[in-house]
């Protein structure tokens, strides 16, 4: 069993910035790999009856004691935020964030804030998620 704290954990990949917010373990680490783009895009395209541009895609994982750990095994959620990101502000229609599991089922995620060059989502759990 861990012990929580309010953490912030972030990793510049690139030009850009992954950071997470919220309850985790102390010797939390974040491990964060850019996913290239064409590894989605058809998979996005496919199961999201759509024809969208893959913007980022980041394979996030917080390990703790060299065990990858998820917040959804202790109730908490993680705020995520990918910055540098180009974006339109206002245009938040244009613009799908998406979870891909372990499954290789893509989730799209229904709640998440787009700023300018930057966008925020909760994570329950830890793999690729991309922005489209």
């Amino acid at each position: 069993m861990y012990i929580l704290y309010n953490k912030i954990l972030e990793k510049v990949v690139d030009s850009n910035k992954v950071e997470l917010t919220g309850y985790m373990p102390l010797n939390a680490s974040l491990s964060v790999k850019k996913v290239e783009v064409e590894a989605i895009q058809d998979m996005a395209n496919n199961q999201l009856n759509t024809n969208s541009n893959v913007k980022v895609a980041y394979d996030i994982k917080i390990v703790v004691d060299g065990i990858e750990y998820d917040p959804e095994d202790l109730d908490e959620q993680i705020n995520v935020t990918f910055y540098n990101i180009e974006t339109e502000v206002g245009n938040k229609d244009k613009y799908k964030m998406i979870h891909i599991n372990d499954q290789n089922e893509i989730e799209e995620i229904e709640n998440f804030e787009l700023n300018e060059n930057s966008v925020s989502f909760e994570a329950k759990s830890f793999s690729t998620y991309a922005l489209i």
